[in-house]
């Protein structure tokens, strides 16, 4: 009697263990399908995130195509813009903005171009973003009057709303090689060289600046800025029109529209 009682625990213990397996293998399904669904929402950001880098870098070449007059001043607005960025610790989301504006005010030559985005750049590093557009009023201004009599009349206000970029008008006078009493007089009365002045109001910026901006190059949101950039850079020209084809038969795996989504629905 003992050793049937003793087989009889030994089959129930059995039994238990089975029904346990049993369950485990039961759990398989779900417990891949789970892993599945991990690793597709995981694919899905990776796929989002380069796609996002190559269309935001094909949009702005575009968009600078189209704002410098030719199909190849794109690429290289945008080069020019990288290694600006590199030097002073900028991003393209920072500089973007910027060269937009310029250019549509007909700053389209690279050298310029270049000159005016390290202005803007100074103007923010020292007075932040209200410095920066301060500048670039100004700049509409210089750009508006180069581009009709070449001479440019600028009045009081304007003058002393040079603060507001962290410069004054003695100190763009001493750039000019003038004291500030004949740079207000030609700037009131019409006589001063748009182009001259615009070009000294950037090396004022930028000498001046040069500190500020070299602080905000190194501050801990630029270095962010500039990290998640570079990791933005590896994906963006990869072609993603393979890359989606590839994804879409992936994907299709699990579609109840396919046959293999459906035996893989069934068999869970």
């Amino acid at each position: 009697n003992k050793e049937v009682t003793g087989l009889g625990k030994a089959a129930q213990g059995s039994g238990d263990s089975m029904g346990a397996f049993g369950l485990e293998l039961a759990n398989v399904p779900a417990m891949a399908l789970a892993a599945a669904a991990a690793l597709g929402a995981l694919t899905l950001k990776a796929m989002a995130f380069a796609v996002g880098a190559v269309e935001a870098k094909q949009k702005m070449i575009s968009m600078f195509d189209a704002l410098g007059g030719g199909a190849s001043s794109g690429a290289a607005t945008l080069a020019m813009m990288d290694s600006l960025g590199n030097k002073i610790g900028t991003t393209r989301e920072q500089m973007g903005p910027w060269a937009q504006q310029l250019m549509s005010m007909g700053v389209t030559d690279l050298p310029s171009l270049e000159k005016g985005m390290i202005a803007a750049a100074s103007a923010t590093a020292m007075m932040g973003d209200a410095g920066g557009g301060a500048f670039m009023e100004l700049q509409r201004k210089i750009q508006g009057a180069a581009a009709a009599s070449g001479k440019l009349t600028l009045g009081a206000e304007a003058l002393t709303g040079m603060s507001k970029m962290g410069i004054t008008a003695s100190e763009v006078a001493k750039t000019l090689g003038m004291d500030v009493t004949e740079l207000n007089s030609q700037l009131k009365g019409g006589t001063m060289d748009a182009a001259k002045f615009g070009n000294a109001l950037n090396e004022t910026l930028t000498n001046k600046g040069a500190g500020p901006l070299a602080k905000m190059g190194n501050s801990l949101s630029s270095l962010t800025g500039k990290f998640k950039e570079s990791m933005a850079m590896l994906f963006e020209d990869v072609d993603i029109g393979d890359f989606m084809k590839e994804m879409k038969g992936l994907l299709g795996i699990f579609s109840r529209a396919t046959p293999s989504g459906k035996a893989r629905r069934a068999a869970v």
